[in-house]
């Protein structure tokens, strides 16, 4: 049986304890991109899919990664970003880091 990296995650955080910061889940993903090798396993369209997702605390950790590398400076990324902040305005300062 094979457990995709999407669903090992998905999984993950659906165990987390609720005292959990999101911080701390994003540095477990930043630590996996570094660790990884299969070309096949690609943490920014994770990251990206989260980014977007409706589910507020996947939103929470994309942001809290170190670098929020999935995020550019296109028009679609920077919606999707107004996006958030409307949506959810106690999450500006994690767009703006």
């Amino acid at each position: 049986m094979t457990t995709s990296l999407d669903a090992a995650l998905e999984y993950i955080l659906s165990r987390l304890s609720p005292h959990t910061p999101p911080v701390f889940f994003a540095e477990i993903i930043d630590q996996l991109s570094w660790l990884v090798d299969d070309q096949s396993v690609n943490m920014y369209r994770i990251m990206r899919d989260w980014l977007h997702s409706d589910n507020k605390e996947k939103v929470k950790i994309a942001l809290s990664t170190a670098e929020a590398f999935f995020i550019g400076s296109d028009a679609d990324d920077q919606a999707a970003v107004a996006r958030i902040v409307d949506r959810w305005p106690d999450l500006a300062p994690l767009c703006n880091k």
